[in-house]
């Protein structure tokens, strides 16, 4: 793996907040906040606990797995996975869409020793959507 990917690596055992915006066809435009809590069930993974509310009041959960297996980093949420490669400095995107149904999915993150910024988009027939996480540090 090379030293960039392993740089995001280390960040990811750091995490403690998310701010969270989403711009939906569906559901017009959210913003919410989370306290993060992270847990290792493997060594080469972070299980990423989310719980916050939206900033109409509404409480959410959110749940996601990092996996680190044989030099290749994976992003699972709700059965999507993603396999991330290097896209530069302090960037990394899916090495492939993930496709469900007509939908399309693809993540993009860059990350700096402050915070870690992930995007995802979501393109389909009845949506364009994007979700903008921005998570930061103890």
């Amino acid at each position: 793996m090379e030293k960039q990917p392993t740089e995001f690596w280390n960040l990811l055992g750091r995490v403690s907040r998310l701010e969270f915006r989403v711009r939906s066809k569906l559901m017009g435009q959210k913003m919410g906040t989370a306290q993060i809590s992270v847990h290792r069930p493997k060594k080469n993974q972070y299980l990423f606990e989310e719980i916050g509310h939206w900033s109409t009041g509404e409480k959410f959960k959110n749940r996601f797995v990092w996996t680190l297996a044989n030099g290749t980093l994976h992003l699972e949420r709700e059965g999507h996975l993603f396999t991330l490669i290097p896209a530069g400095i302090g960037k990394l995107f899916s090495k492939s869409p993930y496709h469900c149904g007509p939908d399309t999915y693809t993540i993009s993150i860059e990350w700096t020793e402050e915070s870690i910024h992930m995007q995802c988009n979501a393109i389909g027939p009845s949506k364009e959507d994007l979700y903008d996480y921005l998570y930061t540090f103890e």
